[in-house]
């Protein structure tokens, strides 16, 4: 088991260094669907009465990405594993810290299915070790895998930063139509 997970590991770090493929880190980033990609938020930490969000349109966050990619013969992929519980069990994915501003980095999760597939973007750190303790219990207590990993925002949102309040005043709208119809 530990060899696969080594295998997996090391077959998505030497995809993710070469420059211009599919599997690329270029390549994932400009394919990937950032806006519907499902974003792990800091849950124990936000409430109704406080948090903090960074919003980004797809564009932006594509860009911010490509700022983490250095150049080919530098180009270091530190990858993490993770376990990540599902409906049929678990599997293991990798994890890469990028950093989007100098505060803020998020943990872009991959998986090995055929191809390199991105799964999830964390932003809590906690889950992220949590998660990482259980396919690297050694590390437990003294675990540096995460140190760079720095944030300060509880909510990660990609897309439109307008979208909920054009959505609100579509509503909004189409409210006053159907009470002006009833008049």
């Amino acid at each position: 088991e530990f060899k696969l997970i080594s295998q997996q590991k090391q077959e998505i770090e030497k995809n993710l260094k070469f420059k211009n493929t599919m599997m690329s880190k270029e390549g994932i980033i400009n394919k990937e669907k950032w806006h519907k990609k499902c974003i792990k938020i800091r849950e124990n930490k936000v409430t109704n009465k406080i948090r903090r969000t960074l919003s980004l349109t797809k564009e932006e966050f594509q860009e911010r990405m490509k700022q983490n990619i250095g150049d080919e013969e530098k180009r270091d992929v530190d990858l993490i594993p993770i376990v990540v519980f599902h409906d049929h069990g678990f599997r293991i994915e990798y994890v890469e810290i990028m950093e989007i501003t100098e505060d803020v980095h998020v943990g872009i999760a991959y998986r090995l299915n055929n191809c390199i597939e991105v799964t999830a973007i964390y932003v809590d750190k906690d889950e992220l070790k949590r998660q990482h303790h259980l396919v690297s219990p050694q590390h437990n207590g003294e675990c540096k895998c995460f140190d760079s990993f720095k944030t300060n925002i509880d909510v990660l949102y990609i897309g439109n930063p307008d979208d909920k309040k054009n959505q609100i005043n579509a509503l909004k709208k189409r409210l006053k139509t159907a009470q002006d119809r009833v008049k």
